[in-house]
């Protein structure tokens, strides 16, 4: 029986003064917090309700970028660069968002994507639908290619 959790979704602000963990992260909560008063039932509905644009406050973007990782996790750790200099690169056009598959909470959207093996990269387009998916490092370079 799926239990109904929250989505909390922090803000990817570069330079806004916040270690990489509190800006990056998408995190399904234990302990009930809420975005907006909107309960989500699973994550399905997380996706519609914060990865499908425009959002209610107007909010658009052309793609989710996210990808699943573990902080120490050396690939993982690689990405960092690249996943900056997409959210750089695409500013207001790729939400970047990092998943931190350490934090319990997270193992429903690791078992939602079907995630084996860490750094897995996924991209939804503005619908929140998945047209990509990568497992393993991928420059930037190379990710660029699908956000043309």
């Amino acid at each position: 029986m799926l239990t109904a959790m929250l989505l909390l979704v922090t803000g990817c602000k570069p330079g806004s003064g916040k270690n990489r963990e509190e800006i990056c992260e998408t995190d399904m909560t234990e302990n009930g917090q809420v975005v907006k008063n909107t309960s989500v039932v699973n994550i399905a509905d997380s996706i519609r309700l914060y990865f499908t644009y425009p959002l209610p406050d107007g909010t658009e973007y052309g793609y989710t970028f996210l990808e699943f990782g573990a902080v120490g996790c050396a690939p993982c750790k690689k990405m960092e660069k690249e996943m900056e200099t997409i959210r750089k690169d695409f500013a207001g056009k790729v939400n970047v968002r990092f998943i931190n598959l350490l934090k319990k909470w997270n193992k429903d959207w690791a078992d939602y994507f079907e995630i084996q093996t860490i750094p897995t990269q996924v991209v939804l387009d503005s619908q929140g639908k998945e047209i990509y998916r990568h497992v393993g490092y991928i420059p930037a370079d190379e990710l660029k290619k699908v956000f043309k």
